[in-house]
């Protein structure tokens, strides 16, 4: 299996979700505008590390499409060829994860920084190495 590498997509759809108080509002990072209901999650730069198995699949690399959770407003998530991707915005911390079938944690970062759009790989794992851009589609009135 090669590397995993979605189809391309069009820009996110400029729709409003659900306020994300986290980021969202008068006085927060992102301003008082409404909060996108989906965001582009680009990987790169990930590379195989020492608990790499053979066969599983390979590093993610690519631009994914991430939708707001219903649950939750400062959460995304997809999945695609089953690999989960998910982004997050709790408190004053930013979070990623990628999740492969059979690892729980391929890619995962804790970054203090609240609101962040940029977050670097903290493990050395199944992967190691790469990151993660989010660009926000500003949502029209």
């Amino acid at each position: 299996m090669g590397t995993i590498i979605p189809p391309p997509i069009s820009p996110p759809p400029v729709v409003a979700g659900d306020r994300c108080p986290t980021c969202w509002g008068v006085g927060k990072t992102f301003g008082d505008t409404d909060t996108p209901k989906y965001i582009q999650f680009q990987v790169s730069g990930i590379n195989k590390g020492p608990n790499w198995i053979e066969g599983h699949g390979e590093p993610p690399e690519g631009t994914f499409m991430l939708i707001q959770d219903q649950s939750d407003a400062c959460y995304y998530r997809d999945v695609f060829d089953g690999t989960t991707y998910e982004w997050f915005w709790r408190g004053v911390e930013t979070f990623a994860r990628i999740e492969q079938p059979c690892e729980v944690y391929s890619f995962f970062a804790d970054l203090s920084e609240k609101c962040s759009l940029r977050i670097e790989n903290q493990l050395v794992s199944r992967f190691i190495g790469g990151s993660i851009l989010v660009t926000l589609p500003a949502v029209l009135p």
